[in-house]
């Protein structure tokens, strides 16, 4: 797909077709990369603002040299994502992915600090959240757990854990599994954030507890105390989740999606849609 596009690689454009990066990449030999993957709507760039600033932070953990574009002017990097989307002719749903990795140079002790970077985007088949009209089927990764530490709320190309917890799915044939933490609670799913709600109540894995900080957790927890609901950010156990009246997923791409089945436990999905509908509101 990504054939037929154009990227920027530092600012410039090329075709993706025929971009190479260099052998000594640090991304690829180590890992040494964090990205951020972004909403679109046409020219309307999603919680833009949310996304970049969760970005500075990990650069910050990662101890990143924060190119003056990104942090004091990041008009003119929004900017260039715009142009990116023009180019592509991509005029409805998008997906953005913004990818820094350090320079070239060093074993696993680098040479410097400077960043590079890497944004593209490709089409979505929506151009706004629509809830999955079947519900998902979840299990349980319990081969791996997620450690809790400075890095496991940022995103990073260090995610062996969910390209095994994502084939565990498929093997299984479930839609979605929980991914737990070295204390054996919930943390998240492969590609979201994990929330259950029990009467008037939201429950959702806390930051402590290991999960990503997801751009769209962060706004879906901040629509529901607006819609009355108490949100409690706490520790969960798998056991909590046979007592749940609805189980949901969030992701800055696929929006919200709801649970239908885990085990022998079956959910409603009345809040989920609500909340997508709220959503969609602040996304023009």
């Amino acid at each position: 797909m990504f054939d037929k596009y154009m990227l920027i690689y530092n600012g410039k454009f090329y075709p993706s077709n025929n971009f190479l990066v260099k052998f000594n990449n640090r991304a690829m030999l180590y890992g040494d990369s964090i990205f951020e993957t972004i909403f679109a709507s046409g020219s309307n760039i999603h919680f833009f603002s949310n996304h970049i600033e969760r970005l500075i932070e990990g650069m910050n953990t990662l101890e990143y040299k924060i190119p003056e574009k990104l942090e004091i002017y990041p008009n003119k990097f929004l900017k260039e994502i715009k142009r990116l989307l023009i180019k592509n002719k991509l005029f409805a749903g998008a997906k953005i992915r913004i990818t820094f990795f350090r320079e070239q140079g060093g074993l696993y002790t680098p040479e410097n600090n400077n960043v590079n970077y890497i944004i593209t985007a490709e089409k979505t088949k929506n151009s706004k959240y629509e809830l999955n009209e079947k519900g998902f089927t979840i299990g349980v990764f319990d081969k791996i757990e997620k450690p809790i530490n400075i890095f496991s709320k940022y995103k990073t190309a260090n995610n062996l854990i969910y390209i095994l917890a994502g084939k565990f799915s498929k093997e299984n044939n479930f839609d979605e599994c929980l991914i737990l933490n070295t204390d054996k609670r919930i943390a998240e799913t492969v590609s979201s954030n994990f929330f259950y709600k029990k009467n008037n109540k939201i429950y959702t894995p806390a930051l402590s507890e290991g999960c990503i900080s997801g751009v769209l957790r962060k706004n879906v927890i901040k629509q529901a105390k607006l819609a009355g609901f108490k949100v409690i950010e706490t520790r969960i156990e798998i056991t909590d989740l046979l007592n749940a009246d609805e189980v949901f997923l969030t992701n800055s791409i696929t929006g919200v999606r709801w649970v239908l089945a885990f085990e022998n436990k079956r959910y409603y999905n009345n809040f989920s849609k609500r909340i997508i509908d709220e959503l969609n509101k602040k996304l023009y």
